[in-house]
Parts: C-alpha cells; sequence; structure tokens
C-alpha cells in the first residue's frame, strides 16, 4: 500500500458536529493523499458511533479519560504513517486544495521544518494564526495595561499574499514532516503549538495560499478563568524551560502583577455585569496561578 501523503491528526472531545463536518471536509479534499487519525478523548455525544458509521476509513482512538490535547495528539503521532503530519483541530473546515498546497509547498521547500494554512473566521475574515516567539518584556507591558496603548507587533502572517515565515504557527492546522516530527509538551495547557514550533528549531511557514476555516478562537464567560489561568501558566512555563530560571522568575513577577492589577481593576467595575464576569475569572486564575507556584512539581497541574 503507498504511503499516504499526510497523516491528519484531529483530537476530538464532545463536538460531534463539528468533527463530523471536518472530516466531510477532509474526504472532499482530494489534493493529497491522506490517512485520518481521530484520538477522542472520552467523548459522550456519540462521536465514535457516528465515525464508525459515517467515516469507516478513519482510524479512531478511543481514550477511557480526557487526556488532553497534547497527548491526545501524541498518541495519533505514533501511529501516523503519512509523509507529513497534519494537526487539525476538529472545529475546521479544510477548503478544497488545501492539503495539496501544504504538502507541495514542503515538497519544495525541504529545510522547512513546518508550515500552516491561512487560517479563516466563519465570515471568511483572516484569523491570526502566526506569531513571534514570545518575549518576556511582553508579559511587562500586559501587567501595566501598555499592550493596550503599544501596537501589537507579535501577530505575523495577517496580510501575507504568499508564504512568510513566521516563528510559531497555530496548533488548529500545523503539517510538520514525519521524519522530523517531535511530541507536544504534555506539561502545557496553553501555547503548545508555541513550544512545539520552538523546539522544531527550524524554518516555520505559512502558506496564505492554502485555506482553512476555524470556527474556534471565542470563550465563553464560564471557561474564561481557565483559558486566562493556563494561558498566563503556560507563558512562565515556556520561559523557564527556553530562556531560564532568571527569565523565568521575571516573568512569574510579571504574571502576578498583572492579576493584582487586574483584579483591582475589575473589583472597582464590578458594578458593571460584564467586569463582574471578568473579575470571577481572574480570582479563579489567581488562585490557579498561586497553586502553580506552590506544587513541588511545576510540570503538573
Amino acid at each position: 500500500m503507498k504511503q499516504p501523503d499526510v497523516s491528519i491528526i484531529i483530537v476530538s472531545f464532545q463536538v460531534k458536529a463539528f468533527l463530523l463536518a471536518c472530516l466531510e471536509s477532509v474526504r472532499g479534499d482530494e489534493s493529497a493523499s491522506s490517512e485520518v487519525i481521530v484520538v477522542d478523548n472520552a467523548s459522550v455525544d456519540g462521536s465514535q458511533e457516528a465515525i464508525r458509521e459515517s467515516f469507516p476509513e478513519v482510524r479512531l482512538i478511543e481514550n477511557g479519560v480526557n487526556t488532553g490535547f497534547s497527548a491526545a495528539n501524541n498518541q495519533g503521532m505514533e501511529i501516523a504513517g503519512g509523509r507529513y503530519v497534519l494537526l487539525l483541530n476538529p472545529d475546521t473546515i479544510v477548503k478544497n486544495g488545501a492539503l495539496g498546497k501544504l504538502v507541495d509547498f514542503m515538497d519544495s521547500h525541504p529545510q522547512v521544518a513546518a508550515c500552516g494554512p491561512r487560517l479563516l473566521n466563519e465570515d471568511a475574515s483572516v484569523q491570526p494564526s502566526a506569531w513571534r516567539f514570545p518575549g518576556w518584556m511582553s508579559m511587562w507591558k500586559e501587567a501595566f495595561f501598555l499592550n493596550y496603548l503599544l501596537p501589537d507587533q507579535s501577530i505575523l502572517g495577517v496580510n501575507a499574499v504568499s508564504p512568510e515565515q513566521v516563528d510559531a504557527l497555530s496548533g488548529a492546522a500545523l503539517m510538520m514532516r514525519s521524519e522530523n516530527r517531535i511530541d507536544l509538551d504534555e506539561s502545557l495547557f496553553w501555547m503548545e503549538d508555541v513550544d512545539l514550533c520552538y523546539r522544531l528549531n527550524g524554518p516555520v511557514f505559512i502558506v496564505s495560499a492554502a485555506e482553512i476555516i476555524h470556527f474556534g478562537g471565542k470563550s465563553s464567560a464560564q471557561r474564561m478563568g481557565l483559558a486566562v489561568a493556563n494561558q498566563l501558566t503556560s507563558k512562565v512555563k515556556f520561559f523557564y524551560k527556553h530562556r531560564g530560571p532568571q527569565i523565568g522568575f521575571l516573568a512569574s513577577l510579571a504574571v502576578g502583577i498583572q492579576l493584582t492589577n487586574r483584579l483591582c481593576l475589575f473589583f472597582l467595575l464590578s458594578w458593571l455585569p460584564r467586569f463582574r464576569v471578568h473579575l470571577r475569572a481572574y480570582m479563579f486564575a489567581t488562585r490557579f496561578f498561586v497553586r502553580y507556584k506552590t506544587s513541588k512539581d511545576q510540570r503538573v497541574i
């Protein structure tokens, strides 16, 4: 049997409707040969049954518990047989021809470590999906609200009309070479994609001609606190891991100031309902971060 061009790994949890639409779009894109591996993290919404019934060609891994995004992707990569691996979120729609354009780009540029498509919102506007690696000074800008006054220079590739080299890509759709693939860091619950691109240690490109619709990027009020907590904690972990203890300490200090300043601000504005939501979120994030900093094993929260 001929080796497929790309192994598409989709981690799914309780998103049956999105997942089935994603699989249908992948099936319809014949611009590259592919195998699809779905790692389901113990969904109870009928996802597994629907895959077996409607997409028998999919290789399905059924986890008994929710192992998380990174661990589940690592499971999928272990059995991937394609020349390339594409990490793909279930809340995406692959536009026809996107797979072939990504594969062709990687074939034509053997020095490139990874690439990704232009991500689009549901309304066809461009969704930011490429960034510079974070700098510790940016943490201090956020701590004192300066990120609202100074232009954000961390986002890349939004206006690209041709392949553009970037530092890091969104894990919503990220392709790398099978022979050079590395596992995602399972201690991170945010920035797994940035950390992966950093460790690939090679050129990373956004290929604007390939387009994928991504419905994500929207946080519910109930999940806001967890999102803030994971984002800030993972940034600190990233700096400790890649920049050393001194920069890690400075990043931790900046996060502490950021949490304190926002707690004070949202408390003063808590007479408005929208800011009460933010206050609860940052109270949760503060408790979360304190638990992380006082944990003996700071790799696991």
